[in-house]
């Protein structure tokens, strides 16, 4: 889905209900509000991703039985399987998401961001979607495709192959993520 066609499915929809439970004075929306979100953008990049649904209480029989068929304490709540746009070398992207006031990272998720990372991943504790949104959108990934290489002309690479929607592994956005 493009920038256009989204804004066009957002005019005819009204306002975004997630963005109207935002923009509310002192609304702290809970994960799964959070999750929803974040789900929804990574769907409409067309990125190969994952949830998994650790969370949750559970019988402890069920929770044995998860354990044994390997849930791990811990586990990343998003992982990207496809490299960043702007991090070619990059294996994947793992987010642990929590609420934008009063989520706690725990020291198994610590543990897995930190062991991702040692094994080239981007690997990062985001609070609120927005945050998570604006990470994902910094490294490149953006409806309707990264950016064009904003170099071009002064490209260190003679066969630089850059062009609309072609992400250039040389660029690197400013804390914008612009």
């Amino acid at each position: 889905m493009t920038e256009e066609e989204l804004a066009d499915y957002q005019a005819k929809r009204g306002k975004d209900t997630f963005q109207q439970l935002i923009e509310s004075k002192g609304f702290n929306p809970t994960e799964d509000v959070e999750h929803l979100a974040v789900a929804r953008y990574l769907n409409l990049l067309g990125v190969l991703w994952v949830h998994c649904p650790n969370e949750g209480k559970r019988s402890k029989a069920a929770g044995g039985r998860l354990k044994a068929m390997g849930m791990k304490a811990g586990f990343p709540d998003f992982l990207i399987l496809d490299a960043p746009p702007y991090n070619h070398t990059c294996k994947g992207v793992a987010i642990e998401l929590k609420r934008q006031k009063g989520g706690k990272v725990s020291d198994e998720q610590r543990q897995w961001l930190d062991d991702l990372r040692h094994r080239g991943w981007m690997a990062e504790v985001m609070e609120g979607a927005n945050d998570a949104i604006t990470w994902l959108r910094s490294l490149g990934w953006r409806i309707g495709g990264p950016l064009p290489c904003v170099a071009k002309d002064d490209c260190p690479r003679d066969d630089c192959a850059a062009g609309p929607n072609v992400a250039c592994p040389y660029y690197e956005p400013n804390q914008e993520g612009v």
